[in-house]
């Protein structure tokens, strides 16, 4: 298991081993003010109690209002405020 926490908000990420497709499954689930966006659940809103976000999810890092995800499969995943260009894009969007 792994933890991480930003101001107002975490997220975490869980390890399960399946024995039926003899794979790892690493849940990423994530908690706390999302008004920003920053949990990454698709509305920026306040969530008490944790929800799963995704699968397959190596690494996650939490800023003051924004996440960074990284996959198993080395994608980057974003999420939160881009008021001073955190996420890596060239705007807000």
């Amino acid at each position: 298991m792994s933890v991480e926490a930003g101001i107002r908000h975490s997220a975490f990420i869980t390890s399960k081993f399946d024995f039926v497709t003899i794979a790892e499954s690493n849940g990423l689930f994530v908690c706390g003010r999302g008004t920003e966006g920053q949990l990454g659940v698709g509305e920026a809103d306040n969530v008490f109690n944790a929800v799963k976000v995704m699968e397959r999810v190596a690494k996650v890092a939490c800023g003051e209002q924004h996440t960074m995800i990284l996959s198993i499969d080395r994608k980057v995943f974003v999420s939160g405020s881009n008021k001073k260009f955190q996420l890596g894009l060239p705007e807000s969007i």
